[in-house]
């Protein structure tokens, strides 16, 4: 409901004037990243599944609960956290669309059919970034390791220019460079 308290915790955007989803985003599950919600007659975003909606990042009551929440377990001993899809904390916020990948082949998975310039890997997800780090730095001896699946010279920036964002930027993209074996 939009009269709900925390509607606004969540990325809300009307349909564009022929009643389509506000941009062409998409999620990693290879469909839209938006779902049309009635009530209240908005599309929300959600990077994966539909029951899985982004949080709206601009709001700064998120990140204030999501620093009392982390401030909760580092209080109670817990010697980290693994920060999940950390490089998507960031939006374009005019929300403009994403421009074809002009490399996308049959073959390849259809979330890379877009180049995804706008919906992740933006200045703010460094911003988010260092932020959380700050939390995780009130506490002698814990770590913040940022899921960042990106290419290895795009995945690094996520240390921070003055090491102030993950400890560990984990990247499974690795685990794509080469077939493994013995």
């Amino acid at each position: 409901s939009s009269d709900h308290p925390r509607h606004d915790w969540y990325v809300w955007r009307d349909s564009t004037p022929d009643e389509s989803p506000p941009n062409n985003w998409q999620s990693y599950f290879g469909d839209k990243a938006w779902e049309y919600a009635e009530p209240p007659g908005k599309w929300y975003l959600h990077s994966f599944h539909r029951g899985q909606p982004d949080l709206n990042w601009d709001n700064s009551e998120v990140a204030q609960a999501i620093h009392e929440v982390m401030r909760f377990w580092l209080s109670r001993g817990v010697d980290g956290f693994r920060v999940d899809v950390l490089w998507l904390l960031g939006k374009d916020r005019e929300f403009r669309d994403n421009p074809p990948n002009r490399n996308w082949h049959e073959g390849l998975p259809d979330w890379t059919r877009l180049q995804r310039v706008y919906s992740e890997d933006r200045a703010e997800s460094h911003e988010r970034a260092r932020l959380l780090r700050a939390v995780v730095d009130e506490f002698s001896d814990r770590l913040m390791i940022g899921e960042v699946v990106l290419p290895p010279v795009r995945a690094v920036a996520y240390y921070g220019n003055d090491l102030d964002e993950a400890h560990f930027p984990h990247n499974f993209a690795l685990t794509e460079i080469q077939e493994w074996s013995a």
